[in-house]
């Protein structure tokens, strides 16, 4: 036997094979970039007869902008950097017990309260900065997306919920100082801070701006079970919440999101990005984003678009729905993707989880609105409005429908005063008992007064700390 052409034959056979398989990947991988690209440009023809304007650049210049010297985007970094690093660090924790435990007509324990001097003294001059958000009702950032988009900072959308924190402690020394003009004040700059995100392009953005509004709401809640608020002031903070409830922060996100992810996507395919910190995403999902993989890959990248292009112009439909409409309208999204979609996989975000935040925030807003005209009419009348169909218009144009189900929000006496409340996500009457301190079992969304008597009571007594060895846990 020859071995010398046997090699020579085996070795002719194996640079065959490899040059027969790579000629094969190759006119694979070709011919699957060709689809997807038809696929994308298909994609993209059906989303430009509903929104010509989708792409990144045309959104982000028409999005709505302040008049100069008004846009309240403008004071949340000028506040950010007058806050004390690590400020409110007991105040923010939601498992402090003196914090945990109190009803939302008590007062806080001393123990609190003198916390929240301490603190609010450290930051007094970023409090007046951002009391000045009551002049503020707008907000704009010029957003320039990183090539990889996943990099574009938010650093000062992020402050704002700080700089409502910081407003919701002022609102609760200026209860306690009996300074109603003060607390009303910053009650208004709260709501603004929420409103200074505006119509920013992202989801994460517009959940920032949920986070603060229901702050704003729970700390006028709060107010209105400590004291009352006369109708002078009453009558400009409904006004605000009226014109914030409505605004579309879902629609915002996802119009947002779709021109991100399909930029980000392109630039992947022709290499204006490099997915090297894809790699930190992905950790755990078996997706690699170097070397041979990631070039086998990019043929499949226009399919990538293509879908995730199609689901976010679902998604923006569901969006442009009445509110009442989204939660039903949202299950009828496609179904993930599969595994051969690794980064649509990847990419898609949880619209319905982030459309159930948004549908609750407007509920409690609606709430909340509804809340401020029932008061109003409990100081002209010395009652409670039997139902809500006895508001004059003056007070409430109209009652505003549950996101939930599309019925008037509800309303419920009780003992110690009233409810307005929306059934939540779980479409289940509760009978009004809200998730508040005292009772977190509650589940229904809604806005709760007190009848005077009832109003700013003394705070719970702390059980004092047993001995170790007759604690329940000590054994």
């Amino acid at each position: 036997m020859d071995w010398k052409k046997l090699a020579k034959r085996t070795a002719v056979s194996v640079l065959l094979c490899l040059a027969v398989r790579t000629t094969w990947l190759i006119v694979q991988r070709e011919s699957r970039r060709a689809a997807g690209d038809h696929d994308y440009a298909a994609a993209v023809a059906e989303t430009e007869e509903t929104d010509p304007d989708w792409r990144w650049d045309e959104l982000a210049a028409n999005r709505h902008r302040p008049p100069p010297g008004k846009n309240g985007a403008d004071l949340i970094p000028r506040i950010k950097g007058l806050i004390p690093t690590g400020w409110g660090q007991k105040l923010n924790d939601e498992k402090w017990e003196p914090l945990a435990t109190v009803p939302t007509n008590a007062r806080f324990p001393e123990e609190v309260l003198a916390e929240a001097r301490r603190e609010c003294e450290a930051a007094a001059p970023a409090i007046e900065l951002a009391r000045s958000l009551r002049d503020y009702p707008e907000g704009h950032r010029d957003l320039h997306l990183a090539p990889l988009v996943v990099n574009t900072p938010l650093a000062d959308t992020q402050s704002t919920r700080l700089v409502a924190v910081l407003l919701k402690w002022d609102t609760v020394l200026a209860v306690e100082r009996g300074d109603l003009a003060r607390t009303a004040d910053s009650l208004h700059a709260m709501l603004n801070a929420s409103r200074s995100v505006g119509d920013e392009p992202f989801l994460i953005s517009q959940l920032v701006r949920i986070a603060a509004r229901v702050i704003a709401a729970r700390s006028l809640e709060r107010t209105l079970a400590q004291t009352e608020l006369t109708a002078n002031l009453l009558g400009p903070l409904q006004a605000a919440w009226t014109t914030d409830a409505e605004a579309p922060l879902l629609l915002f996100g996802l119009r947002g999101e779709r021109a991100a992810w399909d930029t980000l996507v392109g630039n992947l395919a022709d290499g204006t990005a490099v997915p090297d910190d894809l790699n930190g995403l992905a950790r755990g999902t078996g997706v690699s984003f170097g070397g041979y993989a990631w070039w086998l890959y990019r043929g499949r990248l226009s399919n990538d678009r293509a879908y995730l292009h199609r689901y976010f112009t679902r998604a923006v439909a569901v969006a442009r729905l009445p509110i009442h409409q989204q939660p039903q309208a949202v299950k009828g999204l496609p179904d993930p993707p599969d595994e051969d979609l690794r980064l649509a996989q990847l990419f898609l975000p949880a619209v319905e989880k982030v459309g159930g935040a948004h549908w609750r925030s407007v509920a409690e807003a609606r709430c909340t609105i509804v809340g401020m005209a029932c008061e109003r009419f409990r100081l002209r009348n010395g009652r409670w409005p039997g139902t809500l169909a006895e508001l004059p218009r003056e007070l409430l144009a109209e009652v505003p429908l549950d996101p939930f189900d599309g019925q008037p929000l509800r309303y419920k006496h009780l003992p110690d005063g009233v409810v307005i409340y929306s059934l939540g996500r779980n479409g289940t009457d509760e009978g009004g008992t809200l998730a508040r301190s005292g009772s977190p079992e509650g589940k229904d969304v809604g806005f709760r007064l007190w009848d005077p008597a009832h109003r700013r009571q003394q705070a719970p007594t702390r059980r004092p700390e047993a001995p170790v060895g007759e604690r329940d846990d000590a054994r």
